[in-house]
């Protein structure tokens, strides 16, 4: 497969793999392995779990199957999801700002765009020369980092507006207030 095959494939699997997660904990009867990476509440913060997510699983498939050959496979990917989880904060406190409103289909857009900006971002990066050992291990670090931080406060969210559930008031797996 091309790379702008492999890139438009990346996209769509986002998408589509961020639209199964969203209701996979409810599907799984709320499980609490199950939240560890499927939003729990419908805070911003567990939305973000999609875009991270849906990335680590394509980019699970993608190492395997040909990122061992591509040029800065980690480093590429954090800089993808961080992009995607940016646009997602952007536009949705963006609107939000004006509108004091949530509006679903602006919502599903944002992480959309997110998608598309996010392997357009990694497909970049895959074509530069190969970054040092050291950048290939710190991007590796990062990576990982985010998957950390979304177990924690799924149990532990701090008491701030981007963990408190918009429908409920309340915050994280437990439903602490």
């Amino acid at each position: 497969m091309s790379l702008p095959q492999l890139r438009s494939a990346g996209i769509l699997a986002i998408i589509i793999l961020g639209f199964l997660l969203h209701y996979l904990y409810s599907w799984s009867g709320e499980s609490v392995i199950v939240g560890l990476f499927a939003p729990v509440n419908e805070s911003v913060w567990e939305h973000l779990k999609l875009g991270y997510y849906s990335v680590l699983v394509l980019s699970a498939a993608e190492y395997f199957q040909t990122g061992k050959t591509l040029n800065n496979f980690f480093p590429a990917r954090i800089a993808g999801v961080m992009a995607l989880e940016l646009t997602i904060l952007l536009i949705f406190y963006g609107y939000h700002l004006f509108t004091r409103q949530n509006y679903l289909m602006i919502d599903i857009g944002s992480y959309m765009a997110g998608a598309v900006i996010c392997q357009f971002i990694t497909f970049w990066i895959f074509q530069k020369a190969p970054f040092s050992k050291a950048i290939q291990t710190i991007g590796l670090a990062a990576f990982i980092a985010p998957g950390i931080l979304f177990a924690i406060t799924t149990f532990y969210p701090p008491q701030i507006p981007l963990f408190r559930d918009h429908n409920s008031g309340t915050y994280g797996i437990f439903r602490g207030k």
